[in-house]
This record gives structure tokens, C-alpha cells and sequence, in this order.
């Protein structure tokens, strides 16, 4: 895998990044931090479940880095990932949302992160599986367009897209018990 450069949450409520830098450059740090978790509105269950891990985290042994994040992923935010080059976004939306969350996603990273410099985006909504790997300039084209990005076949990418967060059924299973299944925020 490629090094990492910086990362961040996206809130698409409203818009902001979140630089998890003074967070060991690590997402689930910045999602175990009670202030963090305040400021982006989580809800009480999501808390709950963060808090449960955090006491994982902080015991000696595996940080369980992928079910954390997967609950933030799950709680509505936008994993956003740079790695010199390209960069890695996951997010969880119905497909009613995924317009709303590409046009987040454009204004955040445009915004914080000089988004031109970078060779590809790899786009994975995490609902339905539907993903995308296009440059920039690409996607800001066809999302001014209104034309569609994701595609639902992943089988169609040339190669599959860097996935921070496995979407395989035994990490869900896991998170889904933590959480149960409603909204989160």
C-alpha cells in the first residue's frame, strides 16, 4: 500500500473536514475523542459503541481499527484518505443521498485539500457497493453535469479500489451488533 499522507472526516451535513493528523494520523482516534464525537452530533448509541471499543483500543493488542471506522462510516461521516496521489473516500448512503454526498464531498475537498494535484479519487459508497475511480477533473465534470460517477459493478474497475475499511460480512455482523441497525446520528 501506498504512504499515507493526510486524512480526514467530512461531515456532509456541513461540510467540514476534519484533519485527524493530532490524532495519530488515524481515523479511529479522532472518532474515539469525546470532543470529536460531540461536534459532529453522534448520536448516544454511536457513542455507546465507540466507547466500548475505545476500551479495546487502549488495552494492550490489535486496535480494532476497521470496526471503529466502520462506525463512523455508518454514523453518516466521509472517510477521505490521501496516499501522494491518490485518494481513498468511503461513505454509507442510500442511493436518494449519493448526489448529495459526491456534491460534499467536491466542496470539502476542494476547499481543504488542493484536490487538483491528486491522480485519482477511488469513491466506494459502501451501501450497494457502487464505486468509482476517476480523476478530478473527471469527477467535478460529471458532477457539474449531473451525470453519473458510481458504477454498481465493481467488476468493471480495471482494479479494485483501496478499501481502508473491509466491507466483508463478518466486520458488519460485528458493527451491526454494537450499533443494531437504525440511524445513527
Amino acid at each position: 500500500m501506498a504512504s499515507m499522507g493526510k486524512g480526514y472526516w467530512l461531515d456532509p451535513d456541513d461540510n467540514k473536514m476534519y484533519l485527524v493528523a493530532a490524532y495519530r494520523n488515524r481515523h479511529e482516534w479522532w472518532l474515539l475523542d469525546a470532543k470529536n464525537q460531540q461536534a459532529v452530533h453522534f448520536s448516544a448509541s454511536t457513542v455507546a459503541a465507540l466507547d466500548l471499543l475505545k476500551v479495546k483500543a487502549e488495552a494492550p493488542g490489535m486496535v480494532p481499527a476497521d470496526e471503529i471506522r466502520k462506525i463512523g462510516v455508518k454514523a453518516g461521516m466521509i472517510r477521505i484518505r490521501d496516499f501522494h496521489g491518490n485518494v481513498t473516500i468511503q461513505f454509507q448512503a442510500p442511493r436518494s443521498r449519493v448526489r448529495n454526498v459526491l456534491w460534499s464531498i467536491f466542496q470539502g475537498m476542494d476547499k481543504t485539500m488542493n484536490p487538483g494535484k491528486f491522480d485519482q479519487l477511488d469513491i466506494h459508497n459502501m451501501t450497494g457497493n457502487d464505486q468509482a475511480r476517476i480523476s478530478w477533473t473527471e469527477f467535478k465534470k460529471k458532477l457539474t453535469a449531473d451525470e453519473p460517477i458510481l458504477r454498481e459493478d465493481a467488476e468493471a474497475l480495471v482494479r479494485p479500489p483501496v478499501e481502508d475499511i473491509p466491507g466483508d460480512v463478518v466486520l458488519s455482523e460485528a458493527v451491526i451488533a454494537l450499533l443494531g441497525d437504525g440511524p445513527m446520528r
